[in-house]
């Protein structure tokens, strides 16, 4: 028997040992091997629910967050970090949530309409609503590729759902015992006033600090006097063609100059999109100059700064939320005319000079 099966392996040991070996790397690729197609991770994604969105799905957050971004600006709302947007974006949820459990139902079209004339974005300088700038707002946002269609009405009438929930919130029923309390100990509190008077002319004190004194409170001080981050940034403008509207006194033709330009500021910028365009590529450069264009070169700026430039202030706030992955900007309006495009170049960290350059101001 022994002899029979020592012949045998010895004719066919060959295909017996082939066949345990493919066994063998089957069972290895299926098991442990983590081979695309074969094994995937999807075992290890979790689903965080939030009042009905999936807080870890990439798809539900990039929607959610465009709305938030858009009624932000609807409302001149300025978001300045990522944990503020965060709550900008939780709070929506939540809210619409609420205003659909309640039963608050979306506008009617003349309602709509209506609401549309209260947004701050669309007023004028007299606080009053102008169709113009709500004309102008639409065009840049139909002309955005990017943009889904109907996306402004969708955040507008949940915007009307959320401020009517907060108007029923607000009435008659829903104060909180102790802010009744409150209410009532302020109405009923009396007070006395009673002034003091200093006459700056006899006030002279005498502050002779000697700079050893002044190098300590700078030191002891030294958050008051770090810079803050800066943006450093370019600015790429399109300009309106006044050859054409110079000679023309119709706000009509200014109009459309204006859409032209707008048109070209949004066709640039969806062009570095659509073709992943580096910052500092040699394509990069072709199409700046191909488009007639040139960096214009903007001065270091923190954030507190951004009011004292004669650029928008929106353009320039959207600075803070690029890198070097996303360096360009949506096209912002400039004054006179035209657009720009803000392209972003990198960021000087927050710095603390050194006392000599800033001992008059210790």
């Amino acid at each position: 028997m022994i002899s029979w099966i020592q012949n045998r392996l010895i004719r066919h040991g060959r295909w017996i040992f082939i066949t345990l070996l493919g066994v063998i790397i089957v069972a290895f690729v299926f098991t442990i091997g983590n081979t695309p197609g074969c094994t995937t991770n999807d075992s290890a994604y979790e689903v965080v629910d939030f009042y009905g969105y999936d807080l870890n799905s990439p798809k539900q957050m990039k929607g959610l967050g465009r709305k938030a971004s858009l009624s932000a600006q609807l409302n001149n709302v300025r978001i300045e970090n990522n944990q503020q947007f965060q709550s900008q974006l939780t709070g929506r949820i939540a809210l619409l949530h609420l205003a659909k459990e309640i039963g608050i139902p979306i506008p009617t079209a003349e309602a709509l309409s209506d609401y549309i004339q209260t947004k701050p974005l669309f007023a004028d300088e007299e606080g009053n609503f102008s169709r113009d700038t709500m004309t102008r707002f639409m065009d840049s946002i139909q002309s955005d590729p990017s943009i889904p269609d109907g996306l402004v009405v969708t955040v507008l009438q949940e915007d009307y759902q959320i401020d009517a929930l907060a108007e029923a919130l607000s009435g008659p029923g829903y104060t909180l015992p102790s802010e009744g309390i409150l209410q009532t100990q302020r109405s009923r509190t009396s007070y006395t006033v009673t002034t003091a008077k200093l006459s700056y002319q006899e006030f002279s004190p005498v502050i002779d600090p000697d700079s050893t004194t002044l190098e300590k409170f700078y030191q002891n001080n030294a958050a008051n006097y770090e810079i803050p981050e800066r943006i450093k940034a370019s600015a790429l403008y399109f300009l309106v063609d006044e050859n054409t509207v110079k000679d023309s006194e119709s706000s009509d033709v200014r109009e459309q100059a204006n859409r032209s330009a707008n048109q070209a500021a949004q066709n640039f910028a969806y062009d570095l999109y659509n073709r992943a365009i580096d910052r500092d590529s040699s394509t990069f450069k072709e199409l700046v100059t191909g488009a007639g264009l040139k960096l214009t070169k903007i001065e270091p700026y923190t954030l507190n700064q951004i009011a004292d430039r004669e650029l928008p202030e929106d353009l320039l706030n959207s600075a803070f939320a690029l890198s070097d992955a996303k360096y360009y900007s949506d096209p912002y309006p400039i004054n006179g005319g035209g657009y720009a495009v803000l392209i972003y170049e990198g960021r000087i960290v927050p710095e603390l000079p050194a006392f000599d350059s800033v001992a008059e101001q210790v």
